[in-house]
């Protein structure tokens, strides 16, 4: 709205210079809560090795993405290491 695009009647009432009168921005803003969870998991059964750099997490790594980037399986194929990935790849 600082822009100076939105609902005319609403920039001129915080004395905001209109730019261009657009009645629907702003109106459909939502907040996005999220939860942080943790869990304990059975040793090597975590993509911890996702964020080291070893030899060995390096080829696991590797390999996980080479698993989802082929037939999208693997332990890459949750939605969070989805986004992960593509911002990796990004």
């Amino acid at each position: 709205m600082l822009s100076g695009l939105g609902p005319e009647k609403q920039l001129l009432k915080y004395n905001l210079p209109v730019i261009k009168d657009l009645p629907g921005v702003g109106t459909s803003v939502y907040d996005h809560p999220q939860i942080m969870m943790r869990f304990r998991t059975k040793p090597n059964v975590t993509l911890q090795y996702l964020l080291s750099f070893g030899v060995t997490d390096v080829i696991r790594a590797t390999t996980a993405a080479a698993q989802y980037k082929l037939n999208g399986s693997g332990p890459l194929s949750a939605s969070v290491c989805k986004t992960m990935l593509c911002n990796l790849v990004q």
